[in-house]
């Protein structure tokens, strides 16, 4: 038995640049993308467990179709606006991009770009940490491996993305053989898996308590440590000036002086989604380095 409802976008939704986020961090494995359709199916968390649900997108919003029942509802609207960003109008910030010098010709040619999220802060947290220093492509094959290893399978065929429980759980040296990576980083992971479980699940709003406790684990740094609060959390005011996509794009742009010194305030978290697709658009993206969009 199916359950639908509709969730409506505050302000246009730039679905080509929705899905063109989507496809650099999908697994195949946990969902399907149709750009041409408009969908994504994929297993989410409910208060019931993971149910299958399908999203069609469109300029105004999302249409869900879900196996979940009617009193996940509530829920599943939840993580569908917090991770397409169905909330956060960008016009206005974006409007005031137009007018700074630095950014104000790709403000104007993206007027509804939004920051697009993940649906599962622990999923966030996790892709951040596999993908530091790497391309991401290699970032995605890790991300392959743990997903297949360790997340549940569902009767639709996809897995879902392990419990924080489950990695915690495992050994560092069964991570490195399933992740195929340094001890350093399946140590790293471990060291994050356990810090969602003693923190993580509280904190619904981006906070200093982020930043000082997750930087208090080794192997996390600042450019991670930003990168989950601005895509796992949302936080506006954060401009990912550490992040080599974005140095790489100001350079493009002109940018002579340290990112460092730029500040949008508000709009920070903007100003980066622009710098990403700067990059994108005039062919920088690294093959290494940090997770672009």
């Amino acid at each position: 038995m199916t359950h639908r409802f509709r969730l409506t976008s505050t302000g246009a939704l730039d679905v080509a640049h929705l899905f063109q986020v989507l496809q650099v961090h999908s697994l195949p494995i946990q969902e399907t993308l149709d750009p041409a359709q408009g969908t994504i199916t994929r297993l989410l968390r409910t208060a019931t467990g993971w149910q299958l649900t399908e999203l069609r997108v469109d300029a105004g919003g999302v249409g869900v179709t879900t196996e979940a029942p009617a009193s996940a509802e509530a829920g599943l609207r939840d993580a569908v606006t917090h991770w397409l960003g169905l909330a956060q109008d960008g016009t206005a910030g974006l409007r005031r991009l137009s007018r700074d010098p630095l950014l104000s010709a790709c403000a104007r040619r993206h007027p509804h770009l939004r920051l697009i999220s993940y649906p599962d802060f622990f999923e966030a947290l996790v892709t951040t940490v596999l993908g530091q220093q790497i391309s991401t492509r290699a970032a995605r094959t890790l991300a392959l491996r743990l997903v297949t290893a360790l997340g549940v399978e569902h009767a639709s065929g996809f897995h879902a993305f392990p419990e924080a429980a489950r990695v915690a759980g495992t050994s560092v040296p069964d991570l490195v053989s399933i992740i195929r990576c340094p001890a350093s980083r399946a140590a790293t992971l471990q060291r994050v898996a356990q810090w969602y479980l003693d923190f993580g699940p509280s904190m619904k709003a981006p906070a200093p308590q982020l930043r000082q406790s997750l930087l208090a684990l080794k192997g996390v740094g600042p450019w991670t440590v930003d990168y989950v609060a601005l895509r796992g959390l949302r936080d506006p005011r954060v401009f990912l000036a550490s992040d080599l996509v974005v140095r790489r794009a100001l350079q493009l742009l002109g940018w002579e002086q340290k990112a460092s010194l730029l500040d949008w305030e508000k709009d920070n978290a903007l100003a980066t989604v622009l710098l990403w697709k700067v990059a994108g658009e005039l062919g920088a993206l690294p093959g290494a380095g940090a997770l672009p969009m």
